[in-house]
């Protein structure tokens, strides 16, 4: 096991921690530790992306791409076809990110494994989207609105 992660707050410049939390990091630390030295690594948790940000992002951003990509002729594509959708979603975390994890295979040659958008907290997320935004209006002339922007459809 290479890390073992807990949640505390810091209040009155004292950690708080779930009792429960204590006595479990207690026990997975020294059973799957024992007899090493350990690294203890403090840092200010980060807010993952929400709920909502995930939802915005598949309901609305990868869909308006795919329709903006078949609106540049490119007919064999689908918003509603799933594995068109994972594949638009593979090509912007390609486009827009730089958290590839570079390896090497048993012959020493090496190679990038694709970026991942997990690890992103709110504030990344909204980067990555941002830059999805202004590329989609450069290179697909389409405008992906804003979250939380109304817009009227035009029967």
């Amino acid at each position: 096991m290479s890390a073992l992660t807990y949640y505390a707050s810091v209040e009155n410049t004292s950690i708080q921690m779930h009792e429960s939390t204590r006595r479990k990091m207690a026990k997975e630390v020294g059973h799957s530790f024992e007899g090493h030295d350990i690294e203890i690594t403090v840092k200010k948790k980060k807010r993952r992306r929400s709920n909502k940000q995930n939802a915005y992002y598949w309901a609305v951003v990868i869909p308006m791409l795919i329709d903006g990509f078949v609106d540049a002729g490119n007919h064999g594509l689908q918003s509603g076809n799933e594995e068109h959708r994972l594949w638009m979603h593979n090509e912007m975390k390609t486009l827009h990110l730089d958290n590839g994890m570079e390896v090497e295979d048993a012959n020493g040659s090496a190679f990038k494994l694709p970026p991942s958008t997990k690890e992103l907290d709110t504030s990344g997320w909204s980067v990555y989207v941002s830059d999805i935004q202004k590329w989609a209006a450069e290179c697909l002339s389409i405008d992906i609105p804003d979250p939380n922007e109304q817009r009227e459809l035009a029967l």
